[in-house]
């Protein structure tokens, strides 16, 4: 494994265009939302071909979207988790935790989240990014108990929206922004498997 520092993180093509440019980002979201067994109103014969054009690209990017969260993941929290006493999950188990990894679990909900547990403890961790900033979270619980229910370092404590019962570091720099630094985020998360690991021996 080498230092984090030296670790870099780049996005798929795809992802860093809907990322950087709105008119993009419009056309795909818009082609996302026609269901896959419909096509868009008033379509005409000549215009199929383009269109399925556009909707595989506009595919490729979603599924470019869960692979480039998954890397991220990867990156900031399995890297020192695969260090630690902590084991993950199989991905049945994840999924009846509502832990979901799918391409278009990941696209809805804009997160790549997994589990790891230690001794009946369970260690959640996420990353989610936008055009805006990067987010790196975590929540540590027995039974119906979160262990970490207060704001430390540079973690908030989350109780409702997004990230019910989860802490929650915002890095104001999105993986698009040239300021990306993957060290920031591996950094948090160190810090944040420390308080976790912590709240387990307590």
């Amino acid at each position: 494994m080498t230092d984090a520092d030296d670790r870099t993180f780049e996005l798929p093509a795809t992802v860093l265009q809907y990322l950087i440019d709105p008119a993009v980002r419009t056309g795909v979201d818009a082609l996302i939302d026609i269901q896959p067994g419909n096509l868009p109103p008033d379509l005409r014969l000549s215009e199929l071909a383009d269109y399925y054009a556009a909707r595989a690209a506009a595919e490729l990017m979603r599924y470019d979207w869960a692979a480039a969260l998954h890397r991220l993941w990867l990156l900031v929290w399995e890297v020192p988790l695969s260090s630690s006493a902590w084991r993950p999950v199989s991905i049945d188990e994840a999924a009846a935790y509502e832990i979901l990894v799918t391409p278009a679990a990941c696209w809805n909900d804009g997160s790549f989240s997994f589990l790891h547990t230690l001794d009946g403890y369970r260690l959640f961790t996420s990353v989610t990014f936008d055009a805006s900033r990067t987010q790196i979270a975590f929540s540590v619980e027995t039974g119906d108990r979160v262990l970490i229910k207060s704001d430390f370092g540079e973690f908030v404590w989350q109780d409702d929206g997004d990230w019910n019962g989860w802490l929650v570091f915002t890095h104001a720099v999105s993986p698009s922004d040239q300021l990306f630094r993957l060290a920031d985020l591996t950094r948090s998360a160190a810090v944040a498997l420390a308080a976790a690991q912590d709240a387990v021996q307590a």
